[in-house]
């Protein structure tokens, strides 16, 4: 009996349902579909736009940063300069090219800072990729919150604009 009651949940949740993470099983399927995740669009500004300018070169600098925004909990970290905050809007304003499910990037480059933090070390920086951060096409999930489209959550930045993108965001 035990036995048949898995079998019909495998089947009621896909057994992908069972082996991904609840939070990750949320997300949209298509840009721009309104989210019961009214913050997310603050929750990504506090986690991947600057607030403020400093020498983003020095490690030390970024220690301080983080740990002022209270940022040290997270093992990798990206972020994009304040001034780029529009770009990174209009990803999912029309500007943006869906690759995937939600997930749109960007159709122009914008600098981004990639960091490995070590968390259990006192929030210790490292640098990663310092080296064409000026050519990266940033990859976000855009969903609808208030009637706008906005980024939710940051997945990734390469130097060069995927081939396979469908429609505009």
């Amino acid at each position: 009996m035990n036995v048949i009651l898995l079998i019909a949940v495998i089947f009621t949740l896909g057994f992908d349902g069972l082996v991904r993470p609840v939070d990750t099983m949320t997300y949209n399927k298509r840009p721009c579909e309104e989210t019961h995740k009214k913050n997310a669009y603050n929750d990504f500004k506090e986690k991947h736009i600057l607030k403020k300018e400093f020498n983003t070169a020095l490690p030390e600098e970024w220690k301080t940063y983080l740990e002022e925004q209270k940022l040290c909990n997270r093992p990798r970290q990206s972020f994009i300069r304040k001034e780029d905050e529009q770009k990174a809007l209009q990803i999912c304003q029309g500007s943006g090219w869906n690759v995937k499910d939600n997930l749109c990037v960007s159709d122009s480059s914008m600098k981004v800072y990639e960091l490995e933090v070590e968390v259990e070390n006192d929030c210790k920086v490292k640098l990663l990729d310092t080296k064409g951060t000026d050519n990266k096409y940033v990859t976000v999930a855009c969903d609808k919150i208030e009637n706008k489209c906005v980024p939710v959550h940051y997945e990734t930045a390469d130097l060069e604009l995927p081939k396979n993108t469908g429609k505009h965001c």
